[in-house]
């Protein structure tokens, strides 16, 4: 890919991310990128790692973009010699470490650039929850310059509230809320099925880790299925580190039979649309998209009240029901309603409108001519 190093104008863009796996920020920044160029924006979108590949697919020839190819810890100078070269003074950071050492250079270098930087979730558990290394590197000094950018985007009221709480009341004039695009709410609004396919299972769709707490969901399924309350298959669908523990819990108790594990593809809708409920038991989440993407299909969902963009999303009957934060109990009692509730399929889909990509993109294009 080759770029230009003619002086930026104010629709020149620098939009960074750390990869282009299968998670949401990521998917949020490629589209954001996509839908910026085709309103008129000069974007270039940098990748730090070329692994992982999982959105490529969705780039095309409209959108200029580059791999780094190397470790985001080992990044750092890689990144100030490509904004230089190129002369970027407006930059999109989807990355509290990207969007630190930036800061950084502005500071000790003087780099002049406005800053926008996306929070990746509530901050405060992101930080307790992260590799050694980088919590360390984020408590020293991470963080606090990442807090210096121009711009803080939270993706949900609980995340501004975590910033401006536990680390700078001050922050509250930088931090604008911009909730996550749906990108399959057109494609399912414009559709007049009110009907779903006669598939029995319970859907699971992000990625495998520590954060997204699936034994306490492989517990609370296994009681479930034990006590025969249940005759719902469970699909976990997506990859990461967590597989190996899971694989494990699985042949341990003997679910095979009940639980099926699919890797990630790009074809998600089916799961969603045939799913009779979609699940959620973060730790934390900054706003979840799986969640609103299920709704968007008509499909209902059960997750934590804790977790940032629940109170924006989930309204309890009419598009799914919420839990109280780690209660197993309450877990299992909302999952059996949400199974055998009645739901009007064309109101859940209609109650996630309101996350049009058209619309979020209007938020971040305005945030970005400042």
């Amino acid at each position: 890919m080759r770029f230009s190093n003619e002086n930026a104008d104010r629709n020149r863009l620098l939009i960074i991310l750390p990869s282009l796996s299968g998670g949401g920020a990521e998917k949020v920044g490629v589209n954001i990128a996509k839908g910026l160029s085709d309103s008129g924006w000069d974007v270039t979108l940098l990748i730090i790692s070329g692994k992982n590949r999982d959105y490529e697919y969705l780039l095309d020839d409209k959108t200029k973009y580059i791999f780094l190819n190397t470790h985001l810890l080992f990044s750092f100078f890689k990144i100030y010699k490509f904004i230089k070269i190129y002369k970027f003074t407006k930059i999109l950071s989807f990355s509290l470490e990207i969007s630190g050492i930036i800061s950084i250079y502005r500071k000790m270098f003087g780099l002049a650039c406005f800053l926008v930087s996306r929070s990746m979730s509530i901050l405060s558990k992101y930080n307790e929850n992260a590799k050694f290394c980088w919590k360390i590197i984020n408590k020293l000094f991470l963080t606090k310059y990442f807090l210096q950018s121009d711009i803080i985007i939270a993706q949900s009221k609980l995340m501004k509230e975590d910033l401006i709480k536990n680390y700078n009341h001050m922050l509250k004039s930088k931090v604008v809320i911009i909730n996550n695009p749906s990108f399959i709410i057109e494609k399912i609004l414009n559709s007049d099925t009110a009907e779903k396919k006669g598939s029995n299972y319970i859907l699971y769709i992000d990625r495998f880790s520590k954060q997204k707490n699936l034994l306490f969901l492989l517990e609370s399924y296994k009681e479930l299925i034990a006590g025969k309350e249940i005759n719902s298959y469970l699909y976990l669908v997506d990859k990461g580190t967590e597989l190996g523990t899971i694989l494990s819990y699985i042949r341990k108790y003997n679910l095979d039979e009940y639980v099926k594990i699919f890797d990630f593809n790009k074809n998600v809708y089916d799961y969603y649309a045939n799913a009779k409920v979609t699940v959620l038991t973060s730790f934390y989440e900054g706003f979840p998209n799986v969640l609103f993407e299920s709704i968007s299909t008509g499909t209902p969902v059960v997750a934590f009240e804790k977790l940032g963009g629940i109170d924006e999303l989930i309204v309890d009957g009419l598009n799914g029901f919420k839990v109280k934060y780690l209660d197993k109990n309450d877990f299992k009692e909302k999952l059996l309603n949400a199974l055998n509730f009645q739901w009007d399929i064309n109101k859940v889909k209609l109650s996630v409108k309101k996350f049009s990509f058209e619309k979020i993109l209007k938020e971040y294009e305005d945030i970005l001519k400042c």
